[in-house]
């Protein structure tokens, strides 16, 4: 009877050490799971908005009218970093302000397509594929270009901001 008794006791611990080791196994593979899926969502959602972010940033950047280029420009850098913002804001000042109105350039740029190169909760890549029509005040000098540009973005207090924009 004590050795029934032993042997009971003894199958009873493997069988509580036995469903110990599954529970937690199942809760750490239930964890993996539940935290990739959410990795997963947060790319998701980052390739979303940050596409909506570099279209709306490149149209207003590479698109300007002489008429209203000062006032344009600082609305643009809104959804800039500080240091991109900083750089881009001395390229406006320096260079296409003064050169829009000494020509009156109108500059269109239309985003034709865009792709994301890669994407992470915190910081996306995205291709823009622009079209951009300059016209000035001599109509046969006009041109038109077609751009490939990489928009790297951060996500920075929950918004997404250009931290860059590479021509390709």
């Amino acid at each position: 009877m004590k050795r029934t008794l032993k042997i009971r006791k003894s199958f009873n611990l493997w069988l509580f050490t036995g469903a110990s080791v599954l529970l937690v196994a199942s809760l750490i593979v239930g964890g993996w799971t539940g935290y990739s899926a959410w990795q997963e969502r947060e790319a998701d959602n980052a390739r979303n908005d940050s596409v909506v972010v570099a279209r709306r940033a490149i149209e207003g950047m590479f698109g300007y009218s002489y008429q209203s280029v000062d006032q344009q420009m600082p609305k643009v850098v809104d959804d800039m970093t500080s240091d991109f913002k900083a750089d881009w804001m001395k390229v406006t000042n320096d260079v296409i302000a003064p050169g829009a109105k000494e020509k009156e350039l109108v500059v269109t740029a239309t985003i034709e397509a865009t792709g994301v190169i890669s994407a992470s909760a915190n910081h996306t890549e995205v291709m823009v594929f622009m079209n951009q029509k300059a016209v000035g005040k001599d109509p046969a000098k006009g041109t038109y270009d077609q751009s490939k540009l990489r928009v790297k973005l951060d996500k920075q207090s929950g918004r997404w901001l250009v931290s860059d924009v590479d021509p390709i």
